[in-house]
């Protein structure tokens, strides 16, 4: 019962993958009984002790809810739009209902690796079918690819770390073969990104997890083929190739590069005052002049805050939603979990490298649904660790 509440939740934080044919009224809908339920959960487990991220998931609500104050008095944005256009960042309060019910930790486990082979299938599907639109989202043909992130593609990553974990340890191919399959979804977005933080941290694992013996020499080797294997694919070949060329062509664009021009306007012409750099200017949304506003940065000169990353974020949530993002992260990758939760603290730290100054990712809708999984798996490995450590 726990296993099928929390998949049929799970759907509802990644609004069925945004599927073309529903609408936003029933996501509106979902969305409303969603806070109903998160905000009991919240109410029923607060005492509950070890709950390590608690206080700062309250931080982080508290700092929305500055958000949208900001963005009524500095540029006339009422409560309610902001209030609903930030809906997506409301399901980090999963983590309380995860504690709530307690579910197993394996269980949970096995939905990380369903959903991300949902994600893989619905991904292959929709390439397959471009320019056919099934989920909506923004989706470019360039780079060798049909380059898109649908929602709920935080599965996909935490699978393929949690999978390349368990092969080290227990040396299983499956778990292999399956790390392989999601890291060549990840090289098919087409995120330049996303891929060179999913090699980075691959390596960190390899290296963390790997002692001196023939035995496990063997093992990366085969592993270290596998992957060679997969970059020698035509298709995955000439993307790595469209990566290469992109960045190429942007460092000769200099202070025309887009990036660029974003940075210095929305450092330099988008705060209006100092509660930008404490509040944020406020999350656009709705259809104010504010969110208008915004729209026309994009459609007059292609500015999308989002592409800053942490600096957006910043700029527009502001300093103490950051501050509270940016702890959670930290508090993630250094706390000391057993061998078998390693990549928990990996998979923070590919959000804060994959989203660094370029990228949305740690923030990007329907992925804090994922981070309240990740941070309600940080507290069960941690526990099941104490009462290793007390009983040694």
């Amino acid at each position: 019962m726990k296993k099928a509440v929390t998949i049929i939740l799970i759907i509802l934080t990644i609004h069925f993958w945004r599927y073309i044919s529903i609408s936003e009224s029933i996501f509106k809908l979902t969305d409303f009984f969603l806070y109903i339920l998160f905000g009991i959960s919240f109410v029923v487990v607060y005492q509950k002790k070890d709950l390590r991220f608690k206080n700062l998931i309250i931080l982080f609500i508290i700092g929305l809810i500055l958000n949208a104050i900001s963005a009524l008095l500095n540029n006339g944005q009422s409560l309610n739009d902001t209030l609903l256009s930030l809906r997506f960042f409301y399901f980090i309060l999963f983590y309380f209902f995860l504690h709530m019910i307690d579910i197993n930790r394996r269980d949970l486990e096995h939905l990380v690796f369903l959903f991300a082979v949902i994600y893989s299938i619905f991904y292959l599907v929709q390439k397959a079918a471009f320019p056919r639109i099934y989920f909506i989202e923004n989706i470019f043909a360039d780079r060798g690819t049909i380059r898109m992130r649908l929602v709920g593609d935080g599965f996909l990553a935490l699978a393929y770390f949690m999978l390349l974990n368990r092969y080290l340890i227990k040396r299983r191919l499956f778990d292999l073969i399956m790390a392989v399959f999601f890291f060549y979804i990840i090289i098919l977005a087409g995120f330049r990104t996303l891929s060179a933080s999913t090699v980075l941290l691959s390596g960190f694992i390899f290296i963390k997890r790997i002692n001196y013996s023939i035995v496990n020499y063997f093992l990366v080797a085969i592993a270290v083929v596998l992957f060679i294997g997969l970059l020698q694919l035509r298709s995955t070949s000439s993307i790595i190739m469209e990566m290469i060329n992109v960045s190429e062509q942007q460092k000769k664009e200099g202070e025309k590069y887009i990036r660029k021009m974003q940075y210095n306007y929305f450092t330099k012409e988008y705060p209006k005052n100092f509660t930008y750099y404490i509040f944020g200017g406020g999350y656009p949304g709705a259809k104010g002049s504010y969110a208008r506003k915004m729209l026309r940065l994009i459609g007059t000169h292609g500015f999308y805050w989002v592409d800053l990353g942490l600096i957006g974020f910043f700029l527009v949530l502001g300093g103490i939603t950051t501050l509270a993002l940016l702890w959670i992260s930290f508090k993630a990758i250094f706390i000391k979990l057993p061998p078998e939760g390693i990549y928990l603290n990996v998979y923070f730290a590919f959000l804060l490298l994959a989203t660094n100054i370029t990228l949305d990712q740690m923030f990007r809708d329907g992925i804090f649904g994922v981070e309240a999984i990740v941070l309600y798996l940080i507290d069960k490995y941690r526990d099941d660790f104490d009462k290793w450590e007390l009983s040694a």
